[in-house]
């Protein structure tokens, strides 16, 4: 038995009560809990002209929401993204911190 094989069998019990123990999974990584949030309202067009609509996929950073709690499919959260950048261009949204009017 070479000294890493020891290491192993001493540190075998951590790694099992460790919170980043793999668990059930393969990769490793905790599952992150999702976020139930509504899906947006199907007359809500992914325009840039609708910059108060898209203030609500901006937080107060000026960050974009991501998918999994704006509630957009991928597809459309580029969409968004998209013209969200095209309202900044066009100074219809700040491109910092935002008010929520």
């Amino acid at each position: 038995m070479n000294h890493y094989q020891s290491f192993r069998d001493k540190d075998s019990d951590f790694r099992k009560d460790s919170k980043f123990s793999r668990g059930d999974r393969k990769g490793g990584r905790p599952r992150r809990s999702p976020i139930h949030r509504m899906p947006p309202p199907k007359d809500f067009k992914i325009d840039y002209k609708n910059y108060t609509g898209l203030l609500k996929y901006v937080n107060e950073r000026g960050k974009v929401l991501p998918h999994r709690v704006s509630g957009f499919k991928s597809k459309e959260q580029r969409k968004l993204i998209e013209a969200i950048k095209r309202a900044r261009f066009l100074a219809l949204l700040p491109s910092g911190s935002v008010k929520k009017l």
